[in-house]
């Protein structure tokens, strides 16, 4: 089994192409879920944390597909992203967690978040894009794990499930909900991590099913309902910071892969 070698000067590239794109930028807690909304697709969110504590979400929305990051906002989760222009957007943290993190997103010893997708019930993978460049369709699931820079590699609890248990309803109190809720707000994070709140647009999609289990007792369902067989995993978020350093030094080695120890 291969994953992507650890990049050993993560920082010092992040910071430069952070600089270079249009800064960090990071989200609040957006509106309270709508119990019982039709929509035309769905999507899970699996959110699994350090301490084995898994989030899971049902997403609707409307129209052909929805955005990793229109996801992450209609989830209601705290996030924050480091922008990379076209690239599309790296995730710094979730509900959260890290509680802190520098102006680069992660340092070359720190957890970050690695992203994955699930395109109708197949296994999880490695996504391609940022989480503001990647697309869901009805049916597909979004995880993030909180993973470590070394070890074993691993992905979040398998997605399924969810989005079952979700109201059938045709009719729709999305709208209603949405005019009694404040509206997710972003901003740029100044010196020092403090954000600049600016007005927000969400989109057209919010909660309609989620399953949160208590932390610790969650890792154990979670490490057996995975497969035995861990599929490789090329995470996005070192993807972006090796691009940083490819402005500098070419493209050239990108992907090196190093082999998991047994």
């Amino acid at each position: 089994m291969t994953r992507l070698l650890r990049v050993t000067a993560v920082a010092p590239i992040l910071a430069s192409a952070l600089f270079a794109a249009s800064g960090v930028t990071a989200l609040v807690p957006g509106g309270a879920p709508c119990a019982a909304a039709g929509y035309t697709g769905r999507v899970e969110l699996v959110v699994e944390h350090s301490d084995g504590r898994a989030i899971r979400l049902c997403i609707g929305f409307d129209g052909a597909s929805i955005t990793g990051e229109q996801i992450l906002k209609a989830s209601g989760l705290e996030y924050a992203t480091a922008s990379y222009g076209s690239l599309g957007d790296a995730v710094c943290q979730i509900d959260s967690e890290p509680a802190t993190y520098p102006p680069s997103c992660w340092t070359n010893s720190s957890p970050y978040w690695v992203m994955f997708v699930s395109r109708q019930g197949a296994p999880w993978s490695g996504a391609d894009h940022g989480v503001s460049s990647e697309t869901f369709a009805d049916g597909d699931a979004e995880g993030f794990r909180y993973d470590p820079q070394s070890g074993p590699a691993g992905t979040p609890p398998l997605p399924g499930g969810v989005c079952a248990t979700a109201s059938q309803s045709s009719g729709r109190t999305q709208a209603t909900a949405a005019s009694s809720a404040p509206r997710a707000t972003h901003g740029v994070v100044a010196t020092g991590g403090t954000p600049r709140p600016t007005a927000g647009t969400a989109p057209t999609a919010a909660v309609i099913a989620a399953v949160t289990p208590a932390p610790h007792a969650t890792a154990r369902v979670a490490t057996a309902t995975r497969p035995v067989a861990t599929p490789s995993v090329v995470s996005v978020a070192l993807l972006l910071a090796s691009a940083g350093l490819g402005a500098l030094m070419g493209l050239a080695g990108v992907r090196l892969i190093r082999r998991r120890r047994a």
